[in-house]
């Protein structure tokens, strides 16, 4: 069952799998998750203190035999040992992020998990307990674990909450926006991220072909965005027709432009000249009736 509980209640477990062998109290369990993980706990607590605990992931407890109301953490070590260190930053004593936990512990003094406890799911059957952490760090297990994003999924959310430049990313949210992107060239685009990335980040490659991609946006030299739609799905169309051996080099990318120049967007965007009224020409002159 789920229940919310107080950080004074729940102990590290001695036998936690991250630390090695058993650990002779909690400072000890504490100073070895200090050992075992060093930058990361600090980045964890930095996190915990600026965005709280992730609301999808519960403590996994099983009641304390040894001292009636405590419990002990089977599943999320690391994540008490980062409340217990900026709760009690003396704890870090050793360790050269001491001064840094110090600084955290001066703002978690007012945090809402101090006041409030954290959500936990509470079990007192080792099956269901050894079940569950398994599940969540034993992998995909054919589908039954923790399955990670893949490069390319990760790419498209990067892109897509402006975190990173993936030009795959770009390229393929850019032809879904303008309504020209196929299923078979969204499986293309997710199944060789590298290699698109890798095409389009080649300068020559874009220059001549008149593609600009700035600040995580893609547009084109003469500001025709129907002809670079077009262009950009001609080129993935093509490239799905070749093996990764065809684009290797530079010098084999800033070829395979050359297959689309009929299809260029490259030059300068045409000029608006502002009319002056009925009757007059491109040059500012009033044409003849």
């Amino acid at each position: 069952m789920h229940k919310t509980i107080q950080l004074e209640l729940l102990k590290l477990d001695l036998g936690n799998y991250r630390t090695g062998s058993g650990s002779t109290g909690q400072r000890d369990a504490i100073r070895k998750m200090l050992d075992d993980q060093k930058e990361k706990l600090f980045r964890l607590a930095s996190d915990i203190q600026e965005n709280g605990l992730n609301p999808t992931e519960a403590f996994l407890v099983t009641p304390d035999p040894d001292e009636k109301g405590h419990f002990i953490v089977k599943d999320g070590n690391r994540r008490l040992t980062a409340l217990l260190l900026m709760k009690g930053p003396e704890h870090a004593a050793s360790s050269p992020h001491k001064r840094q936990f110090e600084e955290l512990a001066v703002a978690f003094k007012d945090h809402s998990i101090l006041r409030d406890g954290v959500t936990c799911y509470i079990s007192s059957d080792p099956k269901e307990i050894n079940t569950w952490m398994w599940r969540r760090h034993g992998g995909e297990q054919n589908g039954i674990g923790l399955v990670t994003w893949n490069s390319a999924q990760k790419g498209l959310y990067e892109v897509d909450q402006s975190i990173r430049t993936r030009l795959f990313a770009l390229v393929l949210r850019y032809l879904q926006g303008k309504g020209q992107l196929t299923q078979e060239m969204e499986d293309y685009l997710l199944n060789n991220a590298s290699t698109v990335d890798r095409l389009f980040e080649t300068k020559g490659f874009r220059e001549t072909l008149g593609i600009i991609i700035d600040s995580g946006a893609v547009s084109f030299q003469n500001g025709d965005e129907e002809a670079g739609a077009k262009l950009l799905g001609e080129i993935v169309r093509e490239m799905s027709n070749i093996t990764v051996a065809h684009l290797m080099t530079v010098e084999q990318r800033n070829a395979f432009a050359e297959q689309f120049l009929l299809l260029s967007v490259a030059g300068p965007a045409p000029q608006t000249i502002p009319s002056t009224g009925p009757g007059t020409s491109k040059a500012g002159a009033t044409s003849k009736p």
